[in-house]
């Protein structure tokens, strides 16, 4: 009886042999490797390996390509002329077991079907690889699956490291086909590969009794930011299988009590369908965030007949708006900056712009209140009654020509707009009401100079015979204009009207001229014009000085100036 028990035991490991289709008989791809090993029942003795002809019967010696390895019989690798019969013989307790291989060579890279396997439709299952012998092997270098000969893509599918096999997550209808089983040795420096396929059918019918465990298709753990007095909802959605079960349920606990016990809180569970799988949806709706929802454990609850879990947990916490309130001040404060910034060094340009955009809706009426814009006066030279020639020429053609001409100003201009023959005082002090600038031009001290060295020069040609010390000449307030005294007496008593004095070429020496001009120069300081220069600050702030005027005014030439 013990030789028929080895027997049928070596029978049984035979038939435990990867690459078998029809009994005995191993499907191998040409170009790939197959190992054929002799049932061992742990006992010790010699193997042999023939090759079985059809006519001749055993054949001691093997086909090229052929070897025997520790036992095993190696295809290195397998050739169309391996195709045939192959025996091993064993003997065990003083008996010889003969056990024969059917060995098929076939052309492609995919061998034929060597098993058929089914998987219920949603289950998660795996597809063994069945090469062990291979896979024992140290040389072993890579593993692949491939699907109808194609390798295998689908999202899920994932190679297990303990037996090589293909777990397919929730199979689909998609999932059927041929699957081959790839593994990459090395053996004596060359590589080779190994392979067996296997169908795979997708039962349907199956699935609809299968009961599995739910699972959550969400982030388990969440930390939720509310305001409060918000109105939040929550939801759980989880795989409770391929049919509604009315056994199965799912709730919600909010910091261990249950939800329906609170009167802010609704729940509600309903089933839905999506490509033969069925999932369960709770959702939690809370009506008013309250304190005792913030910082405490909410939890799903899923109930179904083969367990009771809790498959998520949320966590609410009170919003932190203090990060947008921060960002408001940072805001707000870089706007006033930024403002503050642009008035202080771009005050000129800002007024100036605001005026021209302004000016498009002021209508003439609204700003020629007065008749004049600026009564322009020129300071004499010390000592002389006559003032000086550059000063003269810009108060009467370089400054109308800027103002006038291209900024539409209207300039009352002493010794170009006077009418002959008017009592001077009375004309020029009704004048100076029908002004709302007084520009007042004074010469620089070295002009003054040079008008007093050629002054005293004619002085010594006509008397020549009369000694005369030089002496600094203090320009004393009668010789001002009477404009010019007017105007100053108006602006420093009743800060009306403005008073803009210019610098012509430098600033002038104040000791000779009056108190009055020097006190307003300290006061509000003056404009300096040089000659020779572009002078672009000092119009702009010339004009920032000056009213502003209509559009309609600006940009057209002044046709009399005698109004």
């Amino acid at each position: 009886m013990a030789w028929l028990c080895a027997f049928a035991i070596l029978l049984a490991a035979a038939s435990t042999l990867g690459h078998k289709g029809p009994p005995d008989t191993y499907h191998v791809s040409v170009g790939h490797l197959l190992l054929l090993k002799c049932p061992n029942v742990g006992e010790t003795g010699n193997v042999t390996w023939t090759r079985k002809e059809a006519s001749a019967g055993p054949v001691p010696s093997l086909p090229p390509g052929v070897e025997v390895r520790d036992g095993f019989l190696y295809f290195l690798p397998a050739q169309m002329s391996h195709n045939g019969s192959y025996s091993c013989q064993r003997t065990v307790q003083n008996k010889t077991f003969t056990i024969d291989f059917g060995v098929l060579v076939s052309p492609g890279q995919c061998p034929p079907v060597a098993e058929e396997r089914s998987i219920p439709l949603g289950v998660t299952q795996s597809l063994p690889c069945k090469l062990d012998h291979v896979l024992r092997r140290n040389d072993t270098t890579n593993i692949r699956w491939l699907k109808d000969c194609r390798l295998v893509e689908r999202e899920g599918a994932v190679i297990s490291r303990q037996d090589s096999g293909l777990r397919l997550s929730r199979a689909t209808q998609e999932d059927a086909g041929t699957y081959t089983c790839l593994v990459d040795i090395s053996l004596d420096s060359r590589m080779y590969t190994s392979a067996r396929s296997v169908q795979l059918h997708i039962d349907k019918a199956l699935a609809q009794t299968v009961l599995i465990e739910p699972e959550v298709v969400q982030q388990q753990d969440q930390v939720l930011t509310v305001d409060m007095g918000a109105r939040v909802e929550l939801k759980c959605l989880a795989l409770v299988g391929y049919s509604q079960n009315k056994e199965t349920s799912m709730f919600w606990i909010v910091n261990g009590s249950f939800a329906d016990e609170d009167p802010e809180l609704n729940e509600s569970f309903h089933f839905t369908s999506n490509q033969g799988h069925v999932f369960g949806e709770s959702t939690l709706t809370i009506l008013r965030v309250l304190p005792r929802f913030l910082n405490v454990s909410i939890h799903c609850r899923i109930q179904s007949p083969l367990v009771v879990k809790d498959c998520l947990v949320v966590q609410l916490v009170e919003a932190n708006h203090s990060w947008f309130y921060t960002g408001v001040a940072v805001g707000v404060a870089s706007s006033l900056l930024l403002l503050i910034f642009l008035l202080v060094f771009f005050k000129v340009d800002v007024v100036l712009t605001y005026r021209k955009l302004h000016g498009y809706f002021v209508s003439p009426q609204d700003a020629d209140w007065l008749p004049y814009d600026a009564l322009v006066s020129v300071v004499p030279t010390a000592g002389s009654e006559t003032t000086s020639c550059v000063a003269s020429d810009f108060a009467l053609q370089i400054l109308p020509g800027r103002l006038e001409e291209r900024h539409g100003y209207r300039l009352f201009i002493s010794g170009r707009d006077d009418s002959p023959g008017e009592a001077t005082h009375d004309a020029m002090a009704a004048t100076m009401r029908q002004c709302r600038r007084l520009i007042i031009i004074v010469a620089s001290a070295k002009e003054m100079d040079k008008e007093l060295e050629e002054k005293k020069k004619e002085e010594e040609e006509v008397e020549k015979k009369e000694a005369k010390e030089w002496q600094p000449f203090r320009l004393e307030d009668r010789q001002l204009s009477y404009e010019q005294k007017l105007g100053l007496h108006d602006a420093l008593m009743h800060n009306a009207p403005t008073v803009i004095l210019l610098e012509i070429d430098g600033p002038p020496d104040y000791s000779r001229l009056p108190q009055s001009l020097a006190y307003l120069k300290r006061r509000q300081g003056a404009l300096t014009w040089r000659k020779n220069r572009a002078n672009r600050f000092f119009w702009k702030k010339l004009r920032f000085l000056m009213p502003a005027v209509p559009a309609s005014r600006q940009s057209r030439p002044r046709q009399n100036h005698i109004l």
